[in-house]
């Protein structure tokens, strides 16, 4: 099969094979990190059965002393949380958005009693601009999931047309007390943009970038998969937070999985259709891939 012929194979086919050679008719894609947030959260809401089945606290190579927002001071893990801008041979695409207005969520925490810390970096639209890029340029956002971490700063792109996984939506609208992840007083963040676009399965979000739904985290968790010239990224949410949890196979966030049938077949699946597997809150990123470049 020749060059051309690879390129144009369908998404179902080309997302069974790992290896790929586009030769001289592959174009570049563009894959940069930005940290806008930095949280910490007890480890047990990092690591499953953290202590008991899984791996013991001293194991664990980032814990630090955390004043929490209670004024206690306990042992955590801090993480960044971040948003990923792919530019694929023109089409500009943000998977997942952060916090978005930090006073918001600030106000909307404190009246949920929540004690995490959390701690806003450079604003998201700030770090765009320096990398020659406007809000109203992004053409697609694509939510890995609809916690508030990962949609708070959707509005910030009125152009884009919003990709959002549809099983979550259900939880996200009505906001069942057993999932309290999915904040009520953010809805405007999915809610009012001008085109949204609920997607499940597998499908297309532009020439060398897919997505596959995975859910585990939460019912519509999905994972974007990037085509380069020879390997397949994925960027993977939270169904894998941190290079721990995919190295040493400790399924998490610990306190926050939706199906763990469901996760644990998320990382068999991107075992076997991804070569590099980036997580969505893992300081470490920015050792493997200097100034947040990964391609």
């Amino acid at each position: 099969m020749g060059c051309a012929t690879q390129v144009m194979m369908s998404w179902s086919i080309l997302f069974a094979q790992r290896n790929y050679s586009f030769g001289g008719l592959y174009m570049a894609v563009q894959i940069q990190i930005l940290a806008v947030s930095e949280m910490a959260i007890p480890p047990s809401a990092v690591y499953n059965n953290v202590g008991t089945h899984g791996p013991m606290l001293e194991t664990i190579e980032e814990k630090t002393q955390v004043t929490w927002s209670d004024g206690t001071v306990s042992e955590g893990v801090k993480h960044c949380g971040c948003a990923f801008y792919i530019d694929d041979n023109g089409t500009k695409i943000l998977v997942d958005s952060g916090v978005g207005d930090f006073d918001r969520i600030h106000r909307i925490r404190k009246e949920r009693g929540d004690r995490y810390y959390l701690k806003a970096l450079e604003p998201l639209e700030d770090q765009l601009k320096k990398l020659g890029v406007q809000p109203n340029d992004i053409d697609i956002v694509v939510n890995t999931h609809l916690h508030w971490d990962h949609i708070g700063g959707n509005q910030l792109f009125p152009n884009a047309q919003l990709m959002i996984p549809a099983d979550d939506l259900p939880y996200f609208l009505s906001a069942p007390v057993w999932a309290p992840h999915f904040y009520p007083g953010i809805r405007e963040c999915v809610t009012q943009m001008a085109r949204i676009k609920p997607i499940n399965g597998k499908g297309t979000i532009s020439k060398h970038v897919h997505f596959l739904q995975l859910g585990g985290h939460t019912p519509g968790s999905l994972a974007v998969f990037i085509e380069t010239a020879s390997s397949v990224i994925a960027l993977a949410g939270d169904i894998v937070p941190k290079y721990e949890n995919w190295e040493h196979n400790w399924l998490g966030p610990g306190g926050n999985i939706w199906n763990l049938g469901e996760l644990a077949k998320a990382y068999d699946t991107l075992h076997m259709r991804a070569d590099t597997v980036i997580p969505a809150h893992d300081w470490k990123v920015f050792s493997h891939y200097p100034g947040g470049v990964i391609i």
